[in-house]
Formats: C-alpha cells, structure tokens, sequence
C-alpha cells in the first residue's frame, strides 16, 4: 500500500472544467489545482512514485477532509443532516493529477472509493497494486 498526504483541496468539477467548441477544458483554477498536486506528490514522494507499475490493476481509496460534515442546525433548521458537498465530482481532477505525478493511466483504477471525513481541507490518497497486494476490498471481491 502506498499513501499520500495532499495538503490542498479539489475545486468542483463546476470550478474546474469549462466547455469550448463543446468539449470539456481545464479553467485555471483546475490546471493550477492538478499542478499543485502533481508537483506535490512527485517531489515529495519520488521512491513511492517509482513503484507504480503501467497495466497493474490498482484500488484506490481518497480521503477527502472537510472542516464540516455536518449542518448544526439540523434537524430543526435544515432540511439535510449532512453539508452539501459532493465529493465525487472532485475525483476526476484528482485522478488527472495523480496520473500525471505517478505516470500511470486512471484507466488503471479498477476500484476507486472515496471517503469523506471531517477536518483541515486535505486529502489522502491511498493505492494497492491488486495484482501484488491484498486490499482492504478482497472480500467484496468475492461478492
């Protein structure tokens, strides 16, 4: 299993892509965002980048923190328990970033989970080589 500690958080898929001529475009703040992460996780994790391996099935669970989960004024001023924050309309840009750290396709994440849980904005990335490695997931596997 490999970890990354990001320390930045991803815009929405709304903030980060735009459309021209009727394809989907990177605005600036998604190029600078997938920048940043790239750079990060190459630089500060180089020995871990360099075990990826191109056509390996890889599992990959995001953490992603968020400083609220929950609406404090639930149930009696809201309608929802929990902040309206999709967290998987963030993921494909994620994915981009990490492709371009790790130098390996995100057609190459089999399973991908993603997780939210409250704190500082960050992200964790975690990754198994299923080929390789036994995975929190092995059981569903078997469903």
């Amino acid at each position: 299993m490999i970890r990354f500690d990001i320390p930045y958080f991803p815009p929405s898929t709304n903030k980060a892509y735009f459309n021209k001529y009727g394809k989907q475009v990177l605005s600036k703040v998604g190029r600078a965002f997938k920048k940043m992460v790239s750079a990060h996780v190459a630089s500060n994790y180089p020995t871990e980048c360099a075990t990826f391996k191109k056509n390996a099935p890889y599992l990959v669970y995001l953490r992603v923190y968020i400083p609220q989960l929950e609406n404090k004024t639930w149930p009696d001023k809201c309608k929802t328990r929990y902040k309206v924050l999709d967290s998987t309309n963030r993921v494909k840009l994620v994915e981009d970033a990490l492709k371009d750290a790790l130098g390996i396709d995100d057609s190459q994440h089999i399973a991908f989970l993603v997780h939210k849980i409250e704190g500082p904005e960050r992200l964790e990335a975690f990754f198994w080589n299923l080929e390789e490695e036994v995975s929190p997931l092995d059981q569903f596997r078997q469903l």
